[in-house]
């Protein structure tokens, strides 16, 4: 996604509807750090939506691992599949 839906980015929401790998997760924790260091437009939290039938474990580990690390409380929402390492990240 990163940039695709600018509404959404601009307001601190990230929709993840692939599967759970190096690339989507590297783009979700790169949405997670600049939106942490982000001067201009402040905001309270973030929004992950989670479409995924999971994936990779170490790569989503890695996304827990910044989630965990966010100066911003991350909420998660729960939309369709959500299984395997997408039920991780959602929890």
């Amino acid at each position: 996604m990163d940039k695709d839906f600018p509404y959404l980015y601009d307001n601190g929401i990230y929709f993840l509807a692939e599967d759970v790998n190096e690339e989507s997760c590297a783009d979700v924790m790169k949405f997670i750090i600049e939106r942490n260091f982000d001067k201009e437009n402040i905001i309270d939290n973030l929004t992950l939506i989670i479409n995924s039938p999971g994936g990779k474990i170490p790569d989503g580990f890695a996304l827990i691992d910044v989630m965990a690390g966010s100066k911003l409380p991350i909420h998660t929402i729960g939309l369709g599949i959500v299984a395997s390492m997408g039920l991780m990240l959602f929890i």
